[in-house]
């Protein structure tokens, strides 16, 4: 989702996060990589959800967005990390 903002644009990534167990779950740190068609970086972001956890058999929307996304984007790879 490419979104014009004022003098900028933003690209929107949207989700769920779905917590198929029957125990809830703490949501770890989302890290975020852009890469071009080449699969080079072109950036990184990493982001704490606003509610930190997802109950047993629920799911939360994922929503992040990235300000001024670099025009040759091709692929958004997201991963969940331990905060340490």
């Amino acid at each position: 989702d490419m979104l014009a903002e004022g003098e900028g644009t933003r690209l929107d990534i949207r989700g769920f996060i779905f917590n198929q167990t029957e125990k809830n779950i703490e949501i770890p740190l989302v890290h975020v990589e852009i890469m071009d068609k080449e699969t080079s970086l072109l950036q990184t972001q990493n982001r704490t959800m606003e509610s930190s956890i997802v109950r047993a058999g629920e799911k939360v929307p994922l929503l992040i967005s990235v300000p001024n996304p670099a025009p040759t984007i091709k692929y958004v790879y997201m991963t969940f990390m331990d905060v340490d």
